[in-house]
């Protein structure tokens, strides 16, 4: 993982993400299956420094958050 980026693990089992962490940033996002990522992958994300955030309470397919996710990165540059 590059150091000077800023990274991210969508889950549901994450904080409410916000646009602000966006702005001004490289971001890499780590997209998990629908039913979110299990213990120990979220464990491993904690101990690599991952932040852990979730889009809403829908709970979105795998292909789908990443177009969701890209875009509102998109928007926000």
């Amino acid at each position: 993982m590059e150091e000077e980026r800023f990274y991210v693990a969508l889950d549901p089992k994450g904080e409410p993400f916000d646009i602000k962490f966006l702005k001004n940033q490289k971001i890499g996002f780590f997209v998990g299956p629908e039913g979110g990522f299990d213990d120990s992958e979220l464990e491993i994300f904690k101990q690599k420094r991952v932040s852990i955030y979730f889009l809403g309470a829908q709970i979105l397919r795998a292909e789908t958050a990443a177009l969701a996710i890209s875009s509102v990165a998109l928007l926000s540059h």
